[in-house]
């Protein structure tokens, strides 16, 4: 069980770096998850969109990609991450539409971005081990929390108290995301 528990924390540090990742370059999310999928291959995911297959798009994309073994590697120092065998091919993938763009420079800048926003990836990893799924409206609370300089430990339980509150009034209203 011990080995299962270090799995999920590195899943939730791997699919926070996605998200904040993403959320800084403008491709908006729908969910974060770290409970397996339906077949029990995948532990975690995320969902986005907001990208086309433009220069600057892929561009992004990939260093999306990269950013979740980046979190990684940075939440747990000399661990080499597991489990980013489906990220790397999607990147591989795309960079054959950004000719003169290397893998090393992708890299470097996914490893700024997730170094520079190293305290939201902590929050949302944090809640994810809690909560074990997040919403789009939720993930992007805890950011701009912490941009703001708010406390996300208050204003995300303010806003489930009104989602549960409007939920009530009608119970088909669905997050965003």
């Amino acid at each position: 069980m011990e080995e299962d528990n270090e799995e999920i924390k590195h899943t939730a540090f791997h699919e926070a770096g996605h998200a904040v990742t993403g959320y800084r370059l403008h491709f908006y999310g729908y969910e974060l998850s770290i409970i397996p999928d339906d077949e029990g291959w995948t532990l975690g995911h995320h969902e986005q969109e907001g990208w086309d297959l433009t220069r600057p798009s892929a561009i992004n994309k990939i260093i999306v990609f990269y950013a979740g073994a980046e979190a990684d590697r940075l939440a747990f120092p000399g661990m080499e991450p597991e489990g980013t065998d489906s990220d790397d091919q999607q990147a591989s993938d795309l960079l054959r539409y950004v000719p003169n763009e290397t893998e090393e420079n992708l890299r470097a800048e996914s490893s700024r971005l997730v170094k520079e926003n190293w305290e939201a990836i902590s929050a949302i990893a944090e809640e994810l081990l809690e909560s074990k799924k997040l919403d789009s409206e939720e993930w992007a609370i805890i950011i701009d929390a912490i941009d703001e300089g708010g406390d996300w430990h208050k204003v995300l339980p303010n806003y489930r108290e009104s989602m549960k509150a409007l939920r009530s009034w009608d119970p088909q209203l669905k997050p965003m995301g």
